[in-house]
């Protein structure tokens, strides 16, 4: 057996060595890809957080018949509130932060037998009375959430209790105009 020499080494496993590295950075890159589309398309749309990224979104854009979609309505709750135009008038009327809603940021989330909460911050706009510029005010909800079908839902009971403890008067004059 010969021990090669520097004058027998042609390269060959130096150039073995990188494309050997190059596949496995391949490898790892697809693999980290495929992990985050797993979570991004199977995983997190089955988890509270989308749920409640949804009803918001739809909150702040206005689409009601979205946001209805995704409320957890029971029977003594659906008086109230008995379809997406009823939740319209509501949100529209009440005068609360549902239709000065800009911005959420969704935070800890805890999950129990009967649902799960979420806390999240409420970023809101607020007109300043003197100068007309706009501003914003920021306020901490743990929102309740419930799970219906396999989906999950905000829990309508949660957000009628919610709406009448910070704007109790606006709210019974939306629903009983």
């Amino acid at each position: 057996m010969s021990v090669p020499t520097a004058d027998s080494y042609d390269g060959r496993s130096r150039v073995s060595g990188k494309r050997f590295v190059t596949w496995m950075l391949v490898v790892l890159g697809i693999g980290a890809l495929a992990s985050y589309a797993y979570w991004r398309f199977v995983f997190y749309p089955t988890t509270p957080q989308y749920a409640l990224g949804v009803f918001l979104d739809a909150v702040i854009e206005r689409d009601y018949a979205t946001a209805y979609s995704r409320l957890y309505v029971t029977a003594p709750v659906k008086l109230v509130i008995p379809t997406a135009k009823a939740l319209e008038q509501i949100g529209e009327n009440a005068g609360g932060i549902i239709p000065r809603l800009k911005q959420y940021r969704l935070g800890k989330t805890v999950r129990t037998e009967e649902g799960a909460t979420v806390e999240t911050i409420l970023i809101a706009a607020v007109g300043d009375e003197g100068t007309g510029a706009p501003r914003t005010e920021a306020t901490d909800v743990t929102v309740e959430m419930r799970r219906d079908e396999g989906r999950w839902k905000v829990d309508a009971g949660w957000a009628l209790r919610e709406a009448v403890k910070r704007g109790g008067a606006e709210l019974l004059r939306s629903l009983f105009q």
